[in-house]
């Protein structure tokens, strides 16, 4: 149950850039912008889609044990360690290009929101963590 507990916000990752893989193309449209304006951003959410989704099914590769039970590593190996800081980039970077691609962009409004996500998901991570 804390494995799953643990994975909660990369699968919240994963919908929502899947999310902006859907949208973005339309938006775009709407707002009458060339390929190559929202090209980057949509590349960097579709790192990020994949990125998290490898996570999530790296992270749930079960592990050699007496019990057989299926839970998170908490020493992840390099692999999954790599794979999370170009996941957690290209999901930092898509929406600042994004602002950038529609002339929207706003860096401090970009710097709360990441310094707020980065602390509520310590926590959370910390907190599951520790009642394991």
């Amino acid at each position: 149950m804390t494995a799953l507990l643990l994975l909660v916000p990369l699968v919240t990752v994963v919908i929502t850039q899947i999310l902006a893989l859907v949208v973005m193309p339309g938006e775009a449209h709407l707002r009458d912008l060339a390929l190559a304006r929202w090209a980057l951003p949509w590349a960097l959410s579709a790192i990020g889609a994949v990125g998290a989704a490898a996570c999530v099914a790296l992270a749930l590769v079960p592990r050699p044990s007496a019990d057989r039970a299926l839970h998170l590593d908490v020493t992840a190996p390099p692999v999954l360690l790599g794979l999370s800081l170009v996941t957690v980039a290209a999901v930092v970077a898509g929406p600042l290009a994004w602002g950038r691609a529609v002339g929207e962009f706003h860096l401090v409004h970009h710097l709360v929101r990441g310094l707020l996500l980065i602390v509520v998901l310590v926590l959370y991570w910390r907190y599951v963590a520790v009642h394991r």
